[in-house]
């Protein structure tokens, strides 16, 4: 879940808002974040004490809090505010994230495209030549550039 699926007004209605945003924002499972609250690593998703801690209906110890601030490398202050951190209309944690989830999204298209491709040679394996030639034609190719490059350092 992410926090552009969160409005700054329900954010902004939780106990921890920055905490619950920073959650949505970086994708660490249940089991993570409850390891660093040293609560034990096996839990589930749906863990009705984490999820009681994180909203604030369970009362967390000083570990419980410090272990949170690691997880997320930020400050208690920050964390543990009443008040929602925004930056241009978005909590702060989507920008500290922002990067992080950008690059995760174009690994995830790309595994899909590679899936795509995979399934469509396996059941089309007449292509496999096709594709073989334009892979060679393309090293061949960065063979030459880096050539030429490397012709032109030599010259300078």
């Amino acid at each position: 879940m992410s926090c552009r699926k969160l409005s700054n007004e329900f954010l902004s209605r939780c106990k921890y808002p920055n905490l619950i945003a920073e959650v949505m924002e970086t994708t660490l499972s249940i089991c993570t974040i409850a390891e660093y609250m040293e609560l034990g690593r096996y839990r589930k998703e749906d863990d009705p004490e984490v999820w009681g801690m994180l909203n604030g209906t369970i009362q967390m110890n000083v570990s419980n809090m410090m272990g949170l601030c690691r997880c997320f490398h930020m400050d208690p202050e920050y964390l543990f505010s009443n008040t929602l951190e925004v930056v241009n209309g978005k909590p702060l944690a989507h920008w500290r994230w922002y990067e992080r989830n950008q690059e995760q999204q174009r690994y995830m298209e790309e595994s899909r495209s590679l899936s795509k491709i995979y399934d469509t040679l396996n059941n089309k394996r007449y292509l496999i030549g096709y594709v073989q030639a334009v892979i060679d034609y393309i090293e061949r190719a960065d063979d030459s550039i880096e050539a030429a490059q490397n012709l032109v350092k030599t010259l300078k």
